[in-house]
């Protein structure tokens, strides 16, 4: 019997090392032969053409350009030209871990009213640029646990980095609206029209890893897109606000002002207190995480403005040090953005707890 083929649809623009990394990811664990293609859809810039031409790799990997593209329109060129009965998006600084590639497609055959998601996680080690993230691991694996032993999740535990789900839900939905030509939030209102559409989602084992790492001129060229991202939003659904209101109000609401300089230690202390009083991983019901910090001083300040702008709780930048022994730690911090870190990732002696 021949096996229902995966597509796997990768929207990149340049990146050619995150790219060759995934997929080298995908090579060494393709479900099996016959049973595999790749489509990678370039934006704006064909940087990738000739080196995947000559590439050789166990599937077909088939190259498309979008001249005018965003996520949202690389995504639905890929789903378009795919011949996939499992369509799995991800992002160019995604890797597999093995066996994921079968679980993802598997879970989407049995389940196919389902958006399948995998279980994408910071790819353990040092961390070398500003941007890496924090975990406070023992309490992030055992939300995770809980996560994947319920199964159902609603639209706010979506991100798109990394999800499979059947060709005929996709089509469904009605593919990713291509009106946010800046980057974010189109995850969101796919997500949401997804359930009102009946569509469910569902964690499922597949493990995968996030290379993430953001600079502080990136980190705020991503918050202006956001602002562009959260207008558009809130036109496609108007009561998004009364659903998901962390964020989106205040990214609406104008320009944040920021010191120029942070005492890193100090800023995650004061984001640490917001997040205690705001008991983020249950307001964003999985899609924003409690245990998530970034080491970047502007973004955490950034969080900690729009978050008292939104709830009115205020946060104070004071002095205490960030020793928590329950999180990944940072041995060492820059005092200013423009310093240089030494943090390492001082994983705990016991074992995560399974419950």
């Amino acid at each position: 019997m021949t096996a229902p083929l995966l597509s796997v649809i990768i929207p990149v623009y340049a990146r050619r090392d995150e790219l060759t990394r995934l997929l080298n990811s995908l090579a060494a664990q393709s479900p099996r032969s016959g049973s595999m293609e790749v489509v990678v859809v370039e934006n704006r810039e064909m940087l990738n053409r000739q080196w995947l031409s000559r590439a050789d790799f166990p599937f077909p990997v088939r190259h498309e350009f979008a001249a005018e593209g965003n996520q949202s329109l690389c995504r639905n060129l890929g789903a378009e030209v795919c011949a996939g009965d499992v369509l799995l998006f991800v992002d160019s600084d995604i890797e597999f871990a093995a066996g994921a590639l079968a679980v993802l497609r598997d879970r989407s055959l049995d389940d196919p009213e389902r958006i399948v998601l995998a279980d994408v996680l910071p790819l353990p080690g040092r961390v070398r640029s500003l941007g890496t993230y924090l975990y406070d691991v023992p309490s992030f694996f055992r939300e995770y646990r809980r996560r994947a032993r319920l199964g159902a999740l609603d639209f706010r535990a979506f991100v798109s980095c990394g999800f499979a789900m059947s060709r005929s839900a996709f089509r469904a939905v009605g593919g990713f609206d291509p009106g946010f030509t800046h980057y974010g939030y189109e995850d969101v209102e796919f997500a949401l029209r997804a359930q009102r559409s009946g569509v469910g989602f569902a964690l499922c084992a597949a493990r995968a890893f996030h290379h993430k790492a953001l600079g502080p001129d990136s980190l705020l060229r991503r918050f202006t897109d956001l602002g562009h991202s959260a207008v558009h939003l809130t036109r496609c659904i108007p009561d998004v606000e009364d659903i998901m209101p962390v964020g989106v109000r205040a990214v609406r609401d104008g320009e944040l002002s920021f010191p120029d300089d942070f005492d890193i230690a100090s800023t995650v202390a004061a984001a640490r207190a917001v997040e205690r009083e705001l008991d983020l991983a249950r307001v964003g019901q999985g899609r924003v995480s409690a245990r998530e910090l970034f080491v970047d001083g502007r973004e955490l300040y950034r969080r900690i403005a729009l978050f008292g702008r939104f709830t009115g709780i205020r946060a104070e930048l004071s002095p205490e040090p960030f020793d928590d022994r329950r999180a990944v730690r940072c041995n060492s911090v820059p005092t200013s953005i423009g310093g240089s870190t030494n943090a390492a990732y001082a994983m705990p002696s016991a074992s995560p707890d399974p419950s």
